[in-house]
């Protein structure tokens, strides 16, 4: 068997008796990377030569910063539950019964005729992805709409619409238990949509339109 002694830039090797100058023979550097050398001629057999040291092998699996050689990377942040609660330092932009326009038969009619894909709406555009689908914005609206007007389990639609609001919570950092979201979203749930609603909007800089929503929404209004 060979043996290998290192040699700043390069590393001797020595070739196994009986190994004529010409024949290849397989080898560990130093640093640890296996490379294929041939015997040089006029080596003898069990003679000694000198081989160029080859690159350290790439070990995977172990991410290093690029730069910092030897730094492992900082692990990803595990992605939060759909139902964690939101511990933050903000309250909703407007309160719950802070109602605009035509109050109460502004939200009723708006939930028959239409409120429901504004919501579904304002909750994609907020960027959050309550029911974890991975989709684009166009899917998560469509995923979400059928969420909350197709109950195929029950209570699905109060749980549709809790996840949503801790997930918009979560990304304003607002404060909101689970506990909490629940019973808003089963008690008063036209308040607690446009609530979300209006949040997404002034967090967004958003407006509503015949069309559905774009840029130019007034700044976030003091929470109540």
């Amino acid at each position: 068997m060979a043996s290998v002694t290192p040699v700043a830039g390069t590393f001797q090797v020595q070739a196994p008796p009986g190994a004529p100058a010409g024949s290849l023979m397989q080898v560990t550097a130093p640093n640890g990377a296996c490379v294929q050398v041939t015997i040089p001629p006029g080596t003898p057999p069990g003679g000694v030569f000198e081989v160029t040291m080859p690159p350290a092998p790439v070990v995977v699996g172990q991410p290093v910063v690029v730069g910092q050689p030897g730094v492992a990377a900082a692990p990803a942040p595990p992605r939060p539950s759909p139902l964690d609660a939101s511990v933050g330092p903000n309250a909703w932009a407007h309160g719950l019964f802070d109602c605009d326009g035509l109050g109460c038969f502004d939200c009723l009619t708006l939930g028959l005729f239409g409120g429901s894909c504004r919501y579904c709406d304002a909750v994609a555009w907020s960027g959050v992805d309550p029911l974890q689908f991975n989709a684009d914005r166009g899917g998560r609206c469509c995923i979400f709409c059928l969420a909350i007007s197709i109950e195929v389990v029950p209570c699905q639609a109060i749980a549709a619409h809790t996840m949503a609001r801790l997930a918009v919570a979560r990304k304003y950092g607002i404060n909101q238990t689970l506990l909490h979201a629940c019973c808003i979203s089963c008690w008063c749930p036209c308040c607690a949509f446009r609530q979300v609603e209006r949040e997404v909007l002034a967090q967004e800089k958003l407006r509503w339109g015949c069309c559905g929503f774009s840029a130019g929404a007034a700044p976030v209004a003091s929470g109540a």
